[in-house]
């Protein structure tokens, strides 16, 4: 047609719609985020937090709301970030319009974790601005740079834990080594950064090592070092088990040292795990001053596995423990608090009932007296009971005079070996 007329609609750039909502009026937060807890980290932080303070107070259409902050914290994962994780809530709560943050690296170095928040925020109108890449989330083509930038700061964090990694497997090559002196009983820091005796402390270790020769458990031990007093390694004043097994099996008080204990299987998962092969291990011995001779050690060694070996059948103290038997399945039942469960209770292809403890202990008191009302003969029965027993006690009586021959040597090794606690 002859009047056909053609317009071409020029629509506002977005660019310029999120620079008009920038200029409105905004709840402005900022994020900041140092991943050590050195003094020089902290004066960073504190530059940060004071710098985002002055430039969001600057903004005559923007309310400071707060700065969000973490210290001595990897942006590897979002979990333990408790200044991080408040932020977010805070936003998707309709408190905060804006985050600003430095870069992000300092947000997150976790590519998914990165996208997966940036997106909630974007979702809720929250925007979040990084400065040293220039990049608002709320742009047409933020999210893709936030994606390529975020894989590189992953990328650049896989780098630096395998250079670390490296580090340390060097260290562990050539025999260095350290511990964890704030929390480890007997050992100071020395100048070389080696283990030195701290004099007070292993007289704590030698009386622990004493006291299990001399027949106490660790339940024991940690009764007579409460009521002594005495405070744990990392000063506190009630012991528990697992650290009393831990200082008596842990082969740096002879003056050696397993490394490599634990690994880190991806630089993503900063849980350790226990070192079953998995990567190398170096053994050093004689590498530092010993608190307890290697002799006594290795003796101590012994003791805890044949303790851990007699009598398997004698650690529970529930009489009817392994003696219930499930009718459907053929497996034993445990007691939890008021039931008795069968061990297969989750097997989908089976449905064991749960039994109450009361009314378990009336039925075998029920069947206890319908046997003794049919005259059962009663030494009968107590001469097989003596029958399985007599092993037993014969087995506790070798224990015993062992145990008494044991401790005499003990006294005179220990005694000779340190002399006499005070």
């Amino acid at each position: 047609m002859e009047n056909k007329k053609i317009t071409k609609i020029i629509k506002e750039p977005l660019s310029n719609e999120i620079e008009k909502k920038l200029l409105k009026n905004k709840k402005a937060a900022a994020y900041a985020r140092v991943s050590s807890s050195s003094a020089e980290q902290r004066t960073s932080l504190d530059t940060q937090v004071k710098y985002y303070k002055a430039l969001i107070s600057k903004k005559e259409n923007w309310d400071f709301i707060e700065i969000y902050y973490d210290y001595g914290i990897s942006g590897l994962s979002c979990k333990k970030r408790d200044g991080f994780n408040r932020m977010v809530d805070d936003a998707l709560a309709g408190k905060i319009d804006l985050v600003i943050t430095k870069s992000l690296s300092r947000f997150a170095r976790n590519t998914v974790d990165t996208l997966l928040v940036l997106r909630k925020l974007t979702a809720a109108g929250v925007a979040v601005y990084f400065e040293k890449e220039n990049i608002n989330t709320l742009d047409s083509d933020g999210e893709f740079m936030i994606t390529l930038l975020s894989s590189l700061a992953q990328e650049e964090s896989r780098s630096m834990s395998r250079n670390i990694t490296w580090g340390h497997r060097k260290r562990f090559s050539d025999g260095k080594y350290s511990v964890a002196y704030s929390h480890f009983l007997g050992y100071d820091r020395g100048k070389d950064g080696t283990p030195v005796v701290n004099p007070e402390e292993a007289k704590i270790v030698r009386l622990i090592y004493r006291l299990y020769f001399l027949g106490a458990n660790f339940g024991g031990i940690c009764d007579y070092l409460n009521k002594c007093n005495i405070l744990t390694p990392c000063g506190n004043d009630s012991w528990d088990i697992s650290t009393v097994k831990r200082i008596l099996t842990n082969e740096k008080y002879k003056g050696d040292a397993l490394l490599q204990k634990t690994y880190k299987a991806h630089f993503l998962d900063k849980r350790a795990k226990k070192n079953n092969g998995a990567v190398p291990q170096h053994y050093v011995s004689n590498g530092h001053e010993a608190i307890i001779p290697p002799e006594i050690f290795d003796l101590l060694q012994e003791e805890i596995e044949m303790r851990k070996n007699l009598l398997p059948g004698c650690k529970s103290k529930i009489t009817l423990n392994n003696k219930v038997i499930c009718g459907l399945c053929g497996s034993s039942y445990m007691r939890s608090k008021n039931f008795w469960r069968c061990r297969n209770l989750y097997d989908r292809q089976k449905h064991c009932p749960n039994i109450k403890n009361d009314y378990l202990e009336k039925s075998c008191a029920a069947v206890l007296k319908k046997e003794f009302s049919q005259r059962v003969s009663v030494i009968e029965t107590c001469g097989a009971l003596l029958s399985e027993i007599r092993p037993e006690m014969a087995k506790r009586e070798c224990i015993n005079k062992f145990s008494i021959t044991l401790k005499i040597q003990t006294h005179f090794i220990m005694t000779i070996g340190y002399g006499e606690l005070q």
